[in-house]
């Protein structure tokens, strides 16, 4: 089966979602945890974070200064046993927009 190609609207439209993602992204980080009785308010309340998901034993910081984030993060806990710090991708960029509701 050959897809015929994309009209000009189409590429446009796909462009701007395109741009969209890439601005949502912008300097969002994750840091990922595994640390045993480290307590979420804790996290909550280290430097430049934003939002705290615990899922499956592991917490996710979604931070905007993960440097400052970590470092802050082993000198309040230094029994960290995983420790993993990834630059946000497109699925946290569309994740974010649309429970923001749209509003960029």
């Amino acid at each position: 089966m050959v897809r015929p190609p994309l009209s000009p609207a189409e590429r446009e439209r796909g462009e701007r979602l395109a741009q969209l993602l890439r601005t949502a992204r912008g300097d969002r980080s994750m840091v990922s945890v595994a640390a045993d009785g480290l307590p979420r308010e804790v996290l909550e309340r280290l430097p430049a974070v934003q939002r705290v998901h615990a899922d499956r034993g592991r917490l996710t910081l979604h931070t905007s200064d993960p440097d400052q984030t970590v470092r802050a993060l082993l000198q309040r806990a230094p029994h960290v046993r995983v420790l993993e710090v990834t630059r946000a991708g497109m699925e946290q960029a569309f994740l974010q927009l649309t429970q923001e509701g749209g509003t960029r």
